[in-house]
Formats: structure tokens, C-alpha cells, sequence
């Protein structure tokens, strides 16, 4: 996971890892960047995880115990709070580190929406749509890292390390 998200540098992100929050558990890793935040769900499950047309998931045919997509939800609306008057937008991806992808339905790219494989992660990050400046971007990873004493382990290119 670290290897795959040390490739968001080049995109300008910051990311953090291990972050606790008093509302819904442990971010696995937070990226800071030009889109805004994108909390990141690492999930280690084995086997086939399918998602209908509804955008449910399954494990090996059957609900998970704890849903991922709330799960990112949560973690999301923990985030949010800490960065209420920024205007940055909060999103989510779900991580599956070991299962392999399925949908059910027509329409793939909306049905599997947020959800990937652990090489793939940092392919949204080169696409994704610049919301916020390098400033911007500096400023809301400062807020991170004072609201939840961490540093960053990645840090944009070209900027030098605080």
C-alpha cells in the first residue's frame, strides 16, 4: 500500500497514515491533494468481492460482516469535521488488498466506483480534477497533521519536507 501511494507525489499529495479518529476507528490513510481528501479503506479480505448494480458488496456471495463503503463513509464524515471551513471535499476509496473485483451489470466503472485493487490505487490521484492550488493543498495538510498529530509519510514533489 505504501509503495502504491508513494506514487501520488507526482501528483501533489500528501499522504498520512494511521490516523485516530474519536468518531469512526482508524483511517488506514488520508491523501491530501488537488482533488481535496480521499480517506483510504484498506481492506485484507481473500476471495471474490462483487459488487451488484446497486454498488452492495459481497464477499464470496455473502454480505460482509461490516460494510466497507460505511465503514469509508464514517471515516469520511471524521475528516469532514476536521476540515468543516476549508471547503475541501472529503472522498473515499475502498482498498481490497487480496480478493479479486467482480460486477454484476452493465455499467462497470459506476457499479465498482470508489472501490479497487491495491495497484491501481494511485491511477484516480493522475486523473483526478484540481480543486485546490499547491497552497491549498499545503494549507489542508497542515490541518491534518495538527488535528491528528501526525506527519505525512508522502509529501508532494518538489516541495521540501517539514
Amino acid at each position: 500500500m505504501r509503495s502504491a501511494l508513494r506514487a501520488t507525489a507526482a501528483h501533489g499529495y500528501y499522504v498520512f497514515d494511521e490516523l485516530m479518529t474519536e468518531e469512526a476507528g482508524t483511517i488506514d490513510f488520508l491523501a491530501v491533494g488537488p482533488v481535496g481528501a480521499c480517506v483510504i479503506v484498506v481492506r485484507e479480505e481473500e476471495g471474490d468481492v462483487t459488487a451488484d448494480v446497486d454498488g452492495a458488496l459481497y464477499l464470496n456471495g455473502r454480505c460482509f460482516e461490516d460494510d466497507p463503503k460505511r465503514q469509508a463513509e464514517d471515516l469520511v464524515a471524521a475528516v469532514n469535521s476536521k476540515l468543516a471551513d476549508t471547503g475541501a471535499h472529503t472522498y473515499h476509496v475502498v482498498c481490497f488488498t487480496r480478493a479479486e473485483l467482480y460486477y454484476l451489470g452493465e455499467n462497470p466503472d459506476e457499479t465498482l466506483k470508489g472501490i479497487c485493487p491495491t495497484w491501481d490505487l494511485a491511477l484516480p490521484f493522475a486523473s483526478a480534477p484540481t480543486a485546490h492550488t499547491p497552497a491549498d493543498v499545503a494549507e489542508l495538510a497542515d490541518r491534518i497533521s495538527e488535528a491528528y498529530g501526525r506527519p505525512p509519510f508522502v509529501i508532494p514533489e518538489g516541495v521540501d519536507a517539514r
